[in-house]
């Protein structure tokens, strides 16, 4: 129960600040298997994006953990957008990320 609470408690204070800035939010708590869960939801809320994050697995550590941003890329009712964590890039990628969203119209 109180880690159920901390959840909602974390979720409660990150819509408040989203609000503050003008974003509308909403959220839920919910149980089970995170990609499935994700996608449901989306296309309950008829969502149009979703705004994922990814720790970069690959390999034998995806095929044995599983990419919750992988499903959910593959199975979402709308357009998903994943943000990666910079600190497991070297200095060429990033320059490269760079050049690519410069590019960008």
């Amino acid at each position: 129960d109180k880690f159920k609470q901390k959840g909602l408690d974390l979720l409660r204070s990150l819509a408040e600040e989203a609000t503050t800035a003008g974003v509308d939010a909403e959220f839920i708590q919910d149980f089970g298997n995170p990609g499935v869960t994700i996608c449901q939801q989306a296309l309950l809320w008829s969502a149009d994006l979703i705004l994922i994050g990814s720790r970069g697995l690959t390999g034998v550590k995806e095929i044995f953990l599983g990419s919750v941003s992988n499903y959910v890329t593959h199975h979402a009712p709308c357009s998903v957008l994943i943000v990666r964590e910079t600190h497991n890039l070297n200095s060429d990628s990033l320059q490269q990320q760079e050049k690519s969203a410069s590019s960008i119209p």
